[in-house]
């Protein structure tokens, strides 16, 4: 399978999950789900599946820390003073903007590091060359996961409702994992 438009895809393993996913009861639907967005991950990119999964699992945990530092930030807003609920308010919020760029860091820089370093590298041996200076760093050549830019992208937008308060943190790790890898 290479792709969602390819032969296997289309006429072969959407159609089985399809029905699996009708045959199964409704509780047990969205683990269907999430088993056949993993294997159709697995199936295309291989062991690149691990950048899928530890994207899922630093999400999972940093969108619980947001939550939790919420979570405080009300309890002690609840029984602190008039004049100092301002001063905890920034607090907090600089505590959970701390988390909220850390995860975005650490994705931003898996992204960019795979599919952008050869980029970098190129034009900087460009640069070099301009200057008449022998170009001495390789360009990297990374094999890129399938859909590394969306799901990249789903956990900034995962990250930034938890931060803003939009939605909490989802509880089941399953269930998030369902939503960053949904074929």
């Amino acid at each position: 399978m290479t792709s969602y438009c390819s032969f296997p895809f289309l006429f072969l393993f959407l159609p089985a999950v399809i029905v699996v996913y009708q045959l199964m009861p409704e509780k047990k639907r969205p683990y269907v789900l999430l088993a056949a967005s993993y294997l159709f991950f697995w199936l295309i990119s291989g062991t690149l599946l691990v950048f899928l999964l530890f994207t899922t699992v630093s999400i999972y945990s940093i969108g619980k820390r947001l939550d939790r530092e919420g979570e405080k930030r009300d309890a002690l807003l609840k029984t602190a003073p008039r004049d100092e609920k301002k001063a905890i308010r920034q607090l907090c919020q600089k505590k959970q903007r701390r988390w909220l760029a850390l995860g975005i860091f650490l994705q931003l820089g898996i992204l960019l590091t795979i599919k952008y370093s050869g980029f970098f590298v190129e034009n900087m041996n460009q640069l070099l060359k301009w200057q008449q200076i022998e170009p001495l760093i390789k360009v990297p050549q990374f094999v890129m996961p399938i859909g590394i830019s969306f799901y990249t992208l789903q956990a900034f937008s995962y990250l930034t409702d938890v931060y803003r308060g939009v939605t909490k943190a989802e509880p089941k790790l399953s269930r998030l994992a369902l939503y960053m890898s949904f074929f």
